[in-house]
């Protein structure tokens, strides 16, 4: 039995002949190469730091609305209401296109993602009861 870890997610994969697998965690195909006695490397990817972004994001629009507790704005809002937010937000970050504004189109691009967060937390706690 050889114990070794996957070079694309760092996941510890036991397996006893064979030097190519799958990994069960990512579905990497390869060779493996790194033997677990290595250290791990933790490398955060540009995805971990723009849900970095979001989630901050999320947090500073839940404090503007009543000071944090924004469950009882945000049931009352119908499924086309949070669409008609988020696709007014689009909508700025494509005038920001226009003018070649690429930091504020992504600062858009940020708050759209956090509507999204905002209307699945509310979808979701609406599903729960």
């Amino acid at each position: 039995m050889s114990v070794k870890r996957c070079p694309n997610c760092n996941a510890i994969i036991e397996f006893a002949q064979c030097e190519y697998r799958i990994c069960n965690e990512c579905k990497w195909q390869g060779s493996w190469i790194q033997l677990v006695d290595d250290p791990p490397i933790i490398v955060k990817s540009a995805v971990y730091y723009i849900f970095e972004e979001i989630k901050r994001e999320r947090g500073r629009q839940t404090q503007l609305a009543l000071g944090g507790n924004t469950a009882n704005p945000d049931e009352n809002k119908t499924q086309n209401d949070w669409i008609a937010s988020i696709c007014a937000y689009v909508g700025r970050a494509a005038q920001k296109v226009v003018c070649n504004k690429s930091e504020s189109f992504r600062k858009n691009m940020i708050k759209v993602a956090a509507l999204a967060v905002a209307a699945i937390e509310t979808q979701d706690r609406l599903n729960s009861r």
